[in-house]
């Protein structure tokens, strides 16, 4: 027989492993599981068709990426969405995205961004009310995600990389925050202008009031909903 003889025992429970991963992670970005919510191995299970092993793997790497929280002898439980986390994640962002725009802005083609500013001119002309926000949050993804990884700094794509499940559910929370996506769209294109520009430290500057931005959208309209005040 060629190749590892584990192989065909080992990659189909990888694959399950996986594809429950990323079931329930997007539940939990656009907080169709909200926080505190727990998560029974066996109905899970259920919903998604396979045993409850690879459940468990998915579980134990959600927790790696912030998303679960696995407590000893009470089973597993969607991450809160918390102030604390929220300033800490996006203190990160800003350090991040502020440092890989200088390195990573040659390394954007004139086609990448121009089709960023289509994409963005769309949303921004685009009949607002009816736009899932799974597509605001894709083209959100996609913008900053570009910078990140044309980023010739190995270690910020590492550290970055292990936020980015956190920042995709933090980007859903803000964009459904949002008393009017041409808000946004109008900070994108304007980032996106830097971008053709090739102004590296014009558009650092412009990612990090953006960043600041999309915190204070989700301080005023998620946290304020749900009870929180702020001096």
């Amino acid at each position: 027989m060629d190749g590892d003889p584990l192989s065909c025992v080992c990659r189909p429970q990888v694959g399950l492993s996986m594809k429950a991963a990323e079931m329930i992670r997007r539940l939990i970005i656009t907080t169709e599981l909200e926080g505190g919510q727990p998560l029974v191995e066996s109905r899970l299970a259920g919903l998604l068709g396979m045993s409850r092993t690879p459940v468990r793997e998915a579980l134990r790497q959600l927790e790696g990426e912030g998303l679960v929280r696995l407590i000893p002898n009470k089973g597993a439980f969607v991450s809160e969405i918390s102030v604390d986390d929220l300033c800490d994640v996006y203190e990160l962002r800003k350090a991040f995205e502020s440092l890989a725009v200088v390195s990573a802005l040659p390394n954007v083609t004139d086609e990448e961004i121009e089709g960023l500013r289509l994409e963005w001119e769309r949303i921004y002309s685009g009949d607002t009310g009816t736009l899932p926000l799974e597509i605001i949050t894709a083209s959100d993804s996609s913008l900053h995600g570009l910078m990140i990884s044309r980023c010739r700094n190995v270690r910020l794509r590492v550290f970055s990389d292990m936020l980015r499940s956190q920042i995709a559910r933090y980007q859903f929370v803000a964009a459904r925050s949002l008393s009017d996506v041409r808000t946004t769209a109008g900070e994108h294109l304007e980032i996106i202008s830097l971008m053709k520009e090739r102004n590296a430290y014009g558009l650092a500057a412009a990612l990090t009031m953006h960043i600041e931005q999309s915190q204070r959208y989700i301080m005023e309209g998620y946290f304020a909903h749900q009870g929180f005040t702020f001096s």
